[in-house]
């Protein structure tokens, strides 16, 4: 695949494809594709994206994007990638770069209604009452959310409406 690629649905990108956007201060955030639905829910649009604890005034090089943390995730349009970034700049290997994605609560769509601990769209555990209070419920981003979250992690450093 040919970088930059902006994708029109989900079935060329992968997990581990990141992009930049630059922030009101000029600076630049990284969002990163976590996980990509199977092909039996068929969602073509939605995908399950990061912020990655990255920030720089130039465009980081894959090298520059390991031990990172990803600080929110959540399900999203593939257009967040295309309304707010020049498209998917390349690949990160996660278990290269020692990047762990989030175990969030949610379910595996409308055909099990069930609460599970999710990691991306994997069902990895049952949900218990008692991990309410250590695990993320998942949700549903708009185009911009990401950037707004970059924005106030990096430029306004203030997480009180996170």
């Amino acid at each position: 695949m040919t970088h930059p690629f902006v994708p029109k649905s989900n079935k060329k990108i992968r997990s581990g494809d990141y992009w930049v956007t630059k922030l009101s201060n000029k600076s630049y955030a990284v969002g990163v594709v976590v996980d990509v639905p199977p092909s039996d829910l068929k969602l073509t649009r939605e995908i399950v994206i990061g912020l990655l604890n990255w920030n720089g005034n130039k465009i980081p090089k894959l090298e520059d994007l390991t031990n990172l943390k990803i600080l929110k995730q959540g399900h999203a349009h593939i257009k967040t990638i295309s309304e707010y970034s020049c498209g998917i700049i390349g690949n990160i290997d996660f278990s290269k770069a020692n990047i762990e994605p989030q175990i969030l609560i949610g379910s595996y769509g409308a055909n099990n209604p069930e609460w599970n601990l999710m990691r991306g769209y994997k069902i990895i555990g049952d949900y218990k009452k008692s991990d309410r209070n250590k695990y993320n419920m998942a949700g549903f981003w708009g185009y911009n959310l990401l950037n707004e979250i970059a924005e106030s992690v990096f430029v306004r450093k203030s997480k009180d409406w996170l």
